[in-house]
C-alpha cells in the first residue's frame, strides 16, 4: 500500500491544534501518542476521516491515533 507519509503527518498535526498546540509526540508500531497542551482542540471526528487513520483514543490530555503496521514507515518520514 503505498500512502503519502509526509501529507498524513502534516494532516495529523494540523489537526491536533498544530506544534504550537503539542507538548510531545511518542510513537510505537502501531500508535501515535500526542500530548497536548490544550486537548479541546482537536476534532476526533475529522482526524478519524484521515486516511491512513484507522482509530483514534483520547486519555486525558493525550490522543492516541491508530494507524496499523504502516506506523513505522510513516515515523521514518515524520
Amino acid at each position: 500500500m503505498n500512502q503519502n507519509y509526509h501529507k498524513l503527518a502534516v494532516t495529523l498535526l494540523e489537526k491536533v491544534g498544530g506544534k504550537d498546540n503539542v507538548i510531545n509526540v511518542y510513537h510505537c508500531v502501531t500508535r501515535l501518542r500526542f500530548q497536548l497542551k490544550d486537548s479541546s482542540i482537536p476534532n476526533t471526528e475529522e482526524i478519524e476521516k484521515i486516511q491512513g487513520v484507522l482509530g483514534l483514543s483520547r486519555q486525558g490530555d493525550n490522543i492516541k491515533s491508530l494507524s496499523g503496521r504502516l506506523f513505522l514507515s510513516f515515523i521514518k518520514r515524520w
